[in-house]
């Protein structure tokens, strides 16, 4: 008995979700990083280290590389996750999503490249096909009752991560060509979407247990409504980058900073036991995907004025 406590204790430390995610995604050929640290203003405008679960990089093929933004969040087998369905762009609507026009069901809305958009056709509105779309999640225990949210936690930690981790893995200028990143939660938890159909307080209030008003789902695409908070702190990242860097006005560096303000629009929430098949659908719909690397020659350029100015620095 006590080593069952024991076990269940440390379980909720969050660390053998951790390992196992990292598992997962070892058996499908991706190198993975756990607790990646940065540094990003909180609340009150101080400097404060932060850290993202893991970081998973897919298999090395040239010119396809995506990287996943992981957060893992641990629930036992007594609470699951419960999201509203998100099937049309009127449920966008309702939440705001389409106030300025934007279509949010294409790629370039799913993913960010940077430093520049690298697919062909970033229009295009492949991936979110791949399982259904949610927005708004609570956490509930079996018997009923409204946990604590840990989905709304989750997906905090993820929106406030999300900018400052692109400014600094890409937009430093460190790789050859531009990389794609998709943020995504992994959680023990059941993932249950509640059925369209329902339509009165009743079907609700007589149901004996979650499916017979919502489906479980192995993984599903969760719509991040930004709110004024997560849109100033990108807004404050960004403008702090364009400070320090004097390549962020060229194109198509600008065009990207600025999409990336709104940025994360969709996480991808995933159970642990789906991990596996799940980033398989989706990497082998992004490598399907035409991509457009032309614009290496930018960051070709750049790399070489920085080699120049830091020569120079070594002669005087």
């Amino acid at each position: 008995m006590a080593i069952q406590k024991w076990g269940e204790s440390f379980l909720k430390s969050g660390l053998p979700l951790e390992h196992l995610t990292l598992l997962a995604l070892k058996s499908i050929s991706w190198e993975c990083e756990l607790h990646y640290e940065y540094f990003r203003l909180n609340r009150e405008k101080q400097q404060r280290r932060f850290e993202h679960d893991v970081i998973a990089y897919s298999p090395n093929l040239e010119n396809n590389d995506l990287r996943l933004l992981i957060e893992c969040k641990y629930h036992d087998e007594s609470r699951f996750w419960v999201f509203l369905p998100c099937d049309t762009e009127d449920h966008l609507a309702q939440y705001g999503a389409l106030s300025a026009g934007e279509n949010l069901n294409v790629n370039s809305a799913v993913i960010h490249s940077a430093p520049y958009e690298c697919l062909s056709n970033p229009e295009s509105e492949s991936l979110l096909s791949l399982a259904p779309k949610c927005v708004w999640g609570v956490t509930v225990s079996m018997d009923g009752t409204r946990q604590p949210n840990a989905v709304e936690e989750a997906t905090k930690q993820l929106g406030f991560g999300f900018v400052p981790y692109c400014l600094e893995r890409y937009y430093g200028f460190h790789n050859s060509s531009a990389i794609s990143t998709l943020p995504v939660i992994v959680t023990r938890a059941r993932l249950l979407r509640l059925k369209p159909t329902i339509n009165s307080f009743e079907a609700v209030r007589h149901a004996s247990s979650p499916n017979e008003i919502a489906d479980e789902l192995p993984w599903l695409w969760y719509y991040h409504a930004p709110n004024g908070d997560l849109l100033d702190h990108n807004m404050d990242e960004i403008d702090a980058y364009k400070k320090q860097s004097k390549y962020a006005g060229k194109k198509p560096v600008a065009e990207q900073l600025l999409s990336l303000w709104t940025f994360p629009h969709w996480i991808a929430v995933l159970n642990i036991d789906a991990v596996a098949s799940a980033v398989t659908q989706l990497y082998d719909d992004f490598i399907s995907l035409p991509k457009n690397f032309s614009r290496d020659k930018i960051i070709a350029a750049i790399w070489k004025e920085r080699a120049r100015e830091r020569a120079a620095r070594k002669l005087k």
